[in-house]
This record gives structure tokens, C-alpha cells and sequence, in this order.
């Protein structure tokens, strides 16, 4: 039953908080496939990216990231290609980063991340049950490629506000969320 409840409050987190994937290089797995790596949790994070963390918070994070990430792309060389078991062992590093990078946090920190956890794990019930709903319906509409587009329409339009009612309620809770600069992008030296 503990198991159990670690994996389901690894995976709301790791939902929450930079599951986010990015396409990574192939790195020789049989069947081509490549590992995907989520994304920092310092930029994906909608918890993390309101708290204000120190420099040195940061980097250490950065450093746990590059780590996990690491056991990431041995987990899929290892699995070869079966995935269950490669999720399995992905979720289980993802619920180390979570728990070794809130070990970071001070007291007032962890108080906040919590806060904001409640408020990720109300908001991902409520997009659940919009989400279902929006799968039995596109299932029912079959090949109809124009339904389907507005089908994903109408999704859009009710999670919407669900996301930015949570994203409220986390800078009411929480904090703001804290901009981040984008470098400008490099203009062709070709041209």
C-alpha cells in the first residue's frame, strides 16, 4: 500500500512539476527510439518555479537533474525497448529527483511546496474528468478528421480556464510565478 501511494504521488508530481517531455537524441537503442528527458524543473515546475529558491538551491538542483537524467538514458539502454519496464524505473528516479531536491528546501519552502501540491492535485482531478470525457467522445466520433478538430476545440476551451484558475490559485497560495529571460535568438550570421 506505502509503494503504491509513492507512485501515485510521484506521478501527480512528476505531471506536475516538469514531466514535461523534450525530445532527446536516439542513443542506440534497437529500434531506434529515443529517450525522452523531461524538462528542468526549475522552468516546468509550476510549484518550483514560485518559490524563490537561492543560488545555491538552484545549482544543486541543476546538478541532481543532470543526474537523474543520466539514469534516465541508462534505465532505456537497460530496458531495450520495453517500455513498462523503462517507465517503471523512469517513475522511480523522477520520485528520487522529487524527494531529494524537496530535501533542499528550507522549512518555509516546503510549507509552500505543499501548499501548492493541494492545489496541483485538485486541479489534475478536475482536468482528469474533462480529459475522459473528452476521450469517449473522441472515440465515438471514429475517423471523422472534423469532428476530432472539434472535438480538441471544445477540450481547449474547458481546460483552459481550469489551468489558469489553477495557476491563481498558486500565486495566491504559492507566489508568483518568476519570469524567465529568454536569450535573444542569434540572427544567421549567412544573411
Amino acid at each position: 500500500m506505502r509503494t503504491r501511494s509513492i507512485v501515485v504521488v510521484a506521478s501527480v508530481l512528476a505531471l506536475s512539476c516538469g514531466a514535461v517531455a523534450q525530445e532527446g537524441k536516439s542513443n542506440g537503442s534497437k529500434n531506434g527510439s529515443s529517450c525522452r528527458l523531461p524538462a528542468s524543473v526549475l522552468v516546468a515546475c509550476p510549484i518550483m518555479s514560485r518559490i524563490k529558491l537561492t543560488e545555491k538551491q538552484v545549482e544543486a538542483v541543476k546538478e541532481l537533474e543532470t543526474e537523474i537524467h543520466t539514469g534516465i538514458k541508462e534505465a532505456h539502454k537497460e530496458c531495450n525497448g520495453k517500455k513498462r519496464a523503462y517507465y517503471k524505473k523512469r517513475g522511480k528516479l523522477l520520485a528520487e529527483l522529487d524527494s531529494r531536491v524537496q530535501a533542499l528546501l528550507d522549512d518555509a519552502q516546503k510549507k509552500k511546496f505543499e501548499a501548492g501540491r493541494a492545489v496541483i492535485a485538485s486541479s489534475a482531478k478536475k482536468i482528469s474528468k474533462v480529459r475522459s470525457e473528452h476521450m469517449k467522445a473522441m472515440r465515438a466520433a471514429g475517423t471523422d478528421k472534423d469532428k476530432k478538430a472539434e472535438l480538441r476545440k471544445q477540450y481547449q476551451a474547458k481546460v483552459k480556464p481550469l489551468r489558469e484558475e489553477r495557476d491563481q490559485q498558486l500565486d495566491e497560495k504559492v507566489g508568483k510565478r518568476r519570469k524567465i529571460a529568454k536569450k535573444p535568438a542569434e540572427k544567421n550570421a549567412a544573411k
